[in-house]
């Protein structure tokens, strides 16, 4: 099957309803603009070797820039504000026609806990099998990350295996959960139905992005509820 490339919106998207104002959110390419932004995310070193174990502390623009992979997409997350509130990378996996893999997938910490860690996450599944013509996506992630776990598994996606790799900067072999969505699990899952068929809109700027974004409020933080007796 060819892989139809991601075309760049040639409009933006249409102002929500003021009623859904706080679930507006958008993707754009990344800029570089943005990078230090990014490498400001991970506050730890353990956040870091679970963002991106191949890449010694600390983390700095540069760094960030030069995660790009030949022939991947490196996408920016927007729900509101102007700096981006997530970013990640669908990149070819090398020799295996029709599979591609999610890496450095990361939500500002400041806006962990609003759901936007499982809306992008949609967002990047239907890019690659509504506009990249994936037959499976695939990543990695340690099994002791388990907020990431769940939000992978709630995005459709199911542990296949463990695999292990050594690194040069921890001199260590690390062990990872490897998990995967096939083409016909997408289309089966109903979080999907509805938008099957329809390929995500991208904006082609980031910096037109930004500026779009910071005319909406951020989403409020979930509130958990507690059934009685419980």
């Amino acid at each position: 099957m060819a892989v139809s490339p991601i075309h760049p919106a040639d409009r933006q998207p249409d102002p929500p309803r003021p009623d859904a104002a706080k679930q507006w959110s958008a993707l754009s390419h990344f800029d570089a603009l943005f990078a230090p932004t990014i490498a400001s995310w991970p506050s730890t070193k353990s956040e870091l070797m679970w963002l991106a174990p191949g890449t010694r502390a600390p983390l700095t623009a540069a760094k960030v820039v030069a995660w790009a992979k030949p022939g991947g997409y490196r996408l920016l997350y927007w729900a509101g504000g102007p700096t981006p509130a997530g970013y990640a990378e669908i990149n070819p996996m090398n020799g295996m026609r029709g599979q591609w893999w999610i890496g450095h997938f990361v939500i500002d910490p400041n806006l962990r806990g609003r759901g936007l860690g499982r809306r992008f996450f949609h967002e990047l599944v239907r890019v690659a099998f509504e506009s990249l013509a994936a037959e499976q996506m695939l990543l990695v992630v340690f099994p002791e990350n388990e907020a990431a776990i769940r939000c992978y598994e709630r995005g459709g996606m199911t542990v296949e295996g463990r695999e292990q790799k050594r690194f040069a900067n921890t001199r260590q072999r690390h062990t990872f959960l490897r998990m995967a969505l096939r083409r016909v699990r997408y289309q089966k899952t109903r979080q999907y139905a509805a938008l099957r068929g329809h390929s995500p809109l991208i904006l082609e700027n980031a910096r037109a992005a930004a500026e779009l974004s910071s005319r909406f409020e951020l989403p409020p933080k979930l509130s958990l509820r507690i059934a009685p007796g419980s």
